[in-house]
């Protein structure tokens, strides 16, 4: 926990000390998404909040770093059956193509941390275990994302899918590996303040 908030907070000053140099626009915002799986009488719902800072390079190019936290509820035959909580560390290149006025296409590359008593989402019923503290690496590109700017300060995004690469540790367990394309299979929707 101590290496993940050092590294927030070599971030932050790091975003800070290039705007003083480069003048261009630092942001804040975040991101939330809903994501729930069912088959038969298993589900599975997840919440994510990720809080963000940023700072756009010039108009098209910029880095951003983000704090997460995950829940996910899994059910069985309606009765709660188990629950998990995680927190985590994400860092994301983003780029932006103005595709008309005041709308952007707005595909992000991420690569994050995660640790916390996770759920594995694969449909694989045997692996989970979710009584132990599990950790989670990630890699995503997310290439149907797009932003709304309806003035020069608010950017409104949404996130409709990708590519992404999970492997997740379990305690005292092997490492499970997953690839994943989606599109509209879950939505993220975020929202920016730029200075």
């Amino acid at each position: 926990m101590k290496k993940i908030l050092t590294t927030a907070i070599v971030a932050i000053f790091a975003v800070g000390a290039l705007h003083a140099q480069n003048k261009q626009n630092p942001f804040i915002g975040g991101s939330m998404a809903i994501d729930h799986w069912s088959e038969g009488d298993w589900k599975i719902t997840a919440f994510e909040l990720n809080p963000q800072v940023g700072f756009m390079f010039n108009e098209h190019w910029g880095l951003a770093l983000d704090l997460g936290y995950t829940y996910i509820g899994e059910k069985w035959d309606d009765e709660e059956m188990d629950s998990g909580h995680a927190f985590g560390l994400g860092v994301s290149g983003l780029y932006m193509l103005k595709i008309a006025d005041k709308f952007y296409f707005a595909p992000t590359c991420r690569i994050g941390f995660m640790s916390g008593k996770v759920l594995n989402m694969n449909g694989m019923e045997d692996m989970l275990d979710t009584g132990d503290q599990n950790t989670v690496i990630s890699a995503d590109l997310n290439l149907l994302r797009f932003e709304f700017r309806p003035n020069h300060h608010w950017g409104f995004n949404l996130g409709l899918g990708g590519f992404g690469i999970t492997s997740v540790k379990f305690e005292d367990e092997d490492r499970v590996n997953n690839i994943s394309f989606n599109v509209m299979n879950s939505a993220v929707v975020g929202l920016k303040y730029y200075f």
